[in-house]
């Protein structure tokens, strides 16, 4: 019970501080611009947001009956926090945040592996039956989850490319590599123990950015240009490999899952609920059907199917368009080798675990990690 509470005491104190950074933004001048994929932001949240109260008020439809959590989420955590970083991220220093950010995320994974050695003895995902996660007794008969199985797997992703990206920015030496690769190990075997679909083929895409990246600033010697590409082709053959034979001998759940999505024959609870996000949508293409699927009246696991059912086109218009204009924004700290390259990989990451993943109304990372983007001071250029 006291994990529950301190778990419910940092999402009340992460409110309360976003509170108080639009307020304190509200008395300067110079804190009130908003990026142009901000007001994106904002005109989708007044959709999504009419949607969700229209939803729970009028028809009575509340995502396990807990209202108050539900706003609290959704208004609490991911609007007002979203508004909050959209208004001062620009401000931020920038080194001082990458650090905090690596260190962040790397503590909570060090964090997982000893919940995951304290509550399983084992940090082997092959010798874990199930998907690692952590709940307390509620009196219900699973329990309730303090830290579910997509959140580990997503925090090992985003470990695992923040270090694949800091070792390959530097100087490839002996001794970097022994702090590196121990460190990326760590945030693979935490995404494995989540054993969540989106993080597990986001990990994969993110590796394969991050080396044509490290090809594009790399001088384009011919001795360059051909170890850059053995180390590609070397990359992206030995992930293929690993995950077709890995598919049939081993246990890994995470490995299993992502076989039976693959599987024709088997039906999938997600295959079920992304049908139904589909026919609502095509039932209600303009405004939107409601903010639940209707098979199992839960979200779709599907950011992508989930805004054009819960919103139609007139909200979708607003979701997608953030997300292209975050993705162009990539493009040019890219080409331009900006400091903003390194948020836009934490983004990317996130945008590619939520294929499978999160859903619009409980995704803090979603929310915070594009209005950090967006909001982030770089030279004029839809920002």
């Amino acid at each position: 019970m006291e994990s529950y509470v301190f778990n419910m005491l940092l999402r009340v104190g992460y409110t309360g501080l976003s509170m108080y950074l639009v307020i304190g933004a509200y008395f300067h001048a110079e804190t009130r611009r908003i990026a142009l994929g901000g007001w994106f932001l904002l005109v989708f949240w007044l959709i999504y947001g009419l949607r969700l109260v229209y939803d729970v008020q009028i028809t009575d439809l509340v995502f396990k009956g807990d209202k108050l959590k539900l706003y609290g989420f959704a208004f609490g955590n991911c609007l007002l926090g979203a508004i909050a970083t959209l208004l001062t991220f620009r401000f931020a220093p920038i080194q001082f945040a990458r650090s905090l950010f690596t260190w962040t995320i790397g503590l909570a994974c060090v964090g997982v592996l000893a919940g995951v050695i304290y509550q399983y003895q084992s940090i082997n995902p092959a010798e874990i039956a199930a998907r690692a996660r952590f709940t307390i007794d509620d009196g219900s008969e699973h329990g309730r989850d303090v830290l579910n199985p997509i959140t580990i797997s997503l925090t090992g992703e985003l470990f695992a490319v923040v270090i694949a990206y800091l070792f390959l920015r530097g100087r490839l030496t002996l001794i970097r590599t022994l702090w590196a690769l121990p460190l990326f190990i760590a945030g693979i075997l935490v995404m494995l123990l989540g054993a969540s679909r989106g993080p597990l083929l986001g990990t994969i895409f993110m590796l394969m950015t991050i080396t044509l990246i490290q090809v594009l600033y790399t001088r384009k010697t011919p001795l360059n240009l051909l170890w850059m590409s053995i180390i590609f082709l070397c990359t992206t053959f030995g992930i293929g490999y690993w995950i077709s034979t890995s598919l049939n001998n081993t246990q890994i759940v995470a490995l299993n899952r992502l076989q039976k999505m693959a599987e024709t024959q088997v039906v999938d609870p997600r295959e079920l609920q992304w049908a139904s996000a589909i026919e609502q949508f095509q039932k209600y293409p303009i405004w939107g059907d409601r903010y639940l699927e209707r098979v199992f009246d839960f979200y779709p696991h599907n950011v992508y199917l989930e805004a054009p059912m819960a919103t139609g086109v007139i909200g979708s218009f607003w979701f997608f368009g953030m997300i292209v204009i975050a993705l162009v924004l990539f493009v040019q700290d890219v080409y331009q080798r900006s400091h903003g390259v390194f948020f836009g990989l934490l983004l990317i990451a996130i945008l590619f675990s939520l294929i499978t993943s999160g859903s619009l109304f409980q995704s803090v990372a979603l929310w915070g990690g594009v209005s950090m983007y967006l909001g982030l001071k770089r030279k004029p250029c839809l920002s």
